[in-house]
Parts: C-alpha cells; sequence; structure tokens
C-alpha cells in the first residue's frame, strides 16, 4: 500500500481546507467571510462539504480514504449520515454509506450544541 497526503489541490469545489490535529476541515468559505460576524448557523453549515471532490489519476485498482465526518441533527429527530459518491472517469459506480463519525445535536428549545462522539 503506498500512503499519499490528502493535500489541498487534489480538493475540488470548497473555498479552503483547514489543517487540524485530526486532519483535514473543509470550508465552503474563505477565511474573510469566515471570519466576519457571521452567525452560529451559517458557521455550521460552511463546514458542510458537501459537493467537494477529491480528484486524483491513479493506476490503483482500489483506493482507500480515512474519513471521520460530522453530521448535524436536531435532538428528537434522526438524521441519515450521508454518503461518499465515487466516480470513475466521470461515471458514477458507487455510493458507500458513511456508517461512523461524530454528532453535533442541536436542542432548538434549549438552544444549546452538544458534541455526540462516535
Amino acid at each position: 500500500m503506498i500512503d499519499i497526503a490528502l493535500t489541498p489541490d487534489l480538493l475540488h469545489g470548497g473555498a479552503e481546507t483547514e489543517q487540524r490535529e485530526s486532519g483535514i476541515l473543509l470550508h465552503r468559505l474563505p477565511q474573510p467571510y469566515r471570519s466576519r460576524e457571521a452567525d452560529d448557523q451559517l458557521r455550521l453549515m460552511e463546514v458542510q462539504p458537501s459537493g467537494v471532490r477529491l480528484s486524483l489519476r491513479t493506476a490503483a485498482t482500489v483506493v482507500e480514504l480515512a474519513l471521520r465526518p460530522t453530521r448535524v441533527a436536531y435532538r428528537g429527530f434522526a438524521r441519515a449520515r450521508g454518503a461518499v459518491d465515487v466516480t470513475v472517469d466521470h461515471r458514477p459506480v458507487a455510493s458507500i454509506p458513511l456508517v461512523a463519525g461524530d454528532l453535533l445535536e442541536l436542542d432548538l428549545a434549549a438552544g444549546t450544541r452538544t458534541p455526540v462522539p462516535d
């Protein structure tokens, strides 16, 4: 197996990446917009990387990607985790459901946000 670092030039469709101890956090808005007086709801949504894609060329027959997704759900309401869609040569070949990750539970009545690690 060959490990390849995930670098920003391989990611498309997002505004920026942020290196964290746990990995790369994808942003849909660039830093100047995030640093303005954005409300919590906007900050919460802009880190959800829907539409961001990893694009690479390889002769490999297997590609493995380690993800630690965080999903947002409202207390008392179940929400699907989502999926990673896989395309080869611009053709869809798989949609792989996410089965692990963290949860950020919002309680609208209490006005709280509770991180729930998986």
